[in-house]
């Protein structure tokens, strides 16, 4: 059973694709997304994510790095590439660590470390979804990926 925020009820019947290849994990964020009122899918790798988000558009992608097919990285790139997903908000979930290996992610609008607790998942899809560009002001240990800077 999920415990922890139950996010806002201004953002209910958004809908979020979640991509992550370990079934564990993707299956928390669905339980705990749909608990919160989301509309939700989930995607194993990163081709197929690709095909949902030309399919349906998705209000936000919840995204892991470390995916088969295509990576999660490329998946990135592609949306933002795209005039017809460049839109929608990608809120990055990744095991990586240093700051360094997360430049490659700089087309996202948010990392957050794995580990992570559901207050601050809460707070940036209920951030991303409402528009709010300005998501390094009180967000401790997310990475707003468009605050970074890499020489």
């Amino acid at each position: 059973m999920i415990s922890g925020p139950i996010l806002n009820a201004s953002s209910l019947m958004a809908r979020i694709l979640v991509v992550d290849d370990d079934y564990s994990t993707a299956r928390m964020l669905v339980e705990y997304l749909a608990l919160s009122g989301f509309q939700t899918a989930t995607e194993p790798d990163g081709l197929r994510a690709l095909q949902h988000v030309d399919l349906r558009k998705p209000d936000l992608v919840i995204l892991d790095l470390m995916l088969p097919v295509v990576t999660g990285v490329e998946v990135a790139r592609r949306l933002r590439l795209d005039p017809n997903s460049q839109h929608i908000p990608i809120l990055v979930i990744t095991a990586i660590e240093r700051p360094d290996d997360l430049a490659d992610v700089l087309m996202a609008d948010y990392v957050l470390p794995k580990p992570f607790d559901l207050n601050q998942l809460s707070d940036a899809i209920t951030r991303l979804i409402a528009g709010d560009d300005d998501l390094a002001g009180d967000m401790p240990n997310g990475i707003p990926a468009g605050a970074m800077v890499f020489d």
